[in-house]
């Protein structure tokens, strides 16, 4: 779960998500654009340009929204450390996780139908540090989904008590 967070933070704002050849766009102000990344690019000569035109609106949101819903689902699992949840939290959270891994993909979909993609002759992006990260969070965000989802059935199970149910003797 940790990992996914991690690897997710490091998609979301690394500036080679994307490695960008054949290019014919000149989106920056330094010449052509060698990689980009959701919120920053870099120029021909090395230097790195932050932005908020990068990438759409859209996508930069799918951005912000994955990090929240992944740290929303971290800090409930940092709190299981402390607080024993009913079973409707569990399922709550795999649901979070599922959506999180969702966003992650969607975010990887758009930054490669975006500009700076499509621009030029054919496939011009190539897989970043940033979208191999991307991909390896949306999988961990998938299995933490799948193991959220046993920890749910597992509470249900037990009835939510520290002593494994709700029996009454008699």
């Amino acid at each position: 779960m940790s990992v996914a967070f991690i690897l997710s933070l490091v998609a979301q704002w690394q500036c080679k998500y994307v490695d960008i050849t054949n290019n014919d766009n000149n989106f920056g102000e330094g010449g052509m654009v060698d990689q980009a990344g959701i919120h920053c690019y870099q120029a021909g000569g090395g230097n790195w340009a932050y932005s908020v035109d990068v990438v759409s609106d859209t996508t930069q949101s799918l951005s912000y929204a994955t990090v929240a819903m992944g740290g929303i689902a971290w800090l409930i699992f940092l709190l299981a450390i402390c607080c024993k949840f009913p079973g409707p939290v569990w399922l709550l959270t795999g649901l979070l996780l599922a959506a999180t891994a969702v966003t992650e993909g969607l975010v990887f979909r758009e930054v490669f139908n975006s500009d700076f993609c499509t621009a030029g002759s054919g496939d011009s992006c190539a897989w970043g540090v940033g979208a191999k990260c991307a991909i390896s969070a949306m999988t961990f965000w998938s299995l933490s989904s799948l193991m959220t989802c046993a920890m749910f059935k597992e509470a249900k199970e037990s009835g939510g008590n520290e002593e494994g149910g709700d029996e009454e003797e008699g």
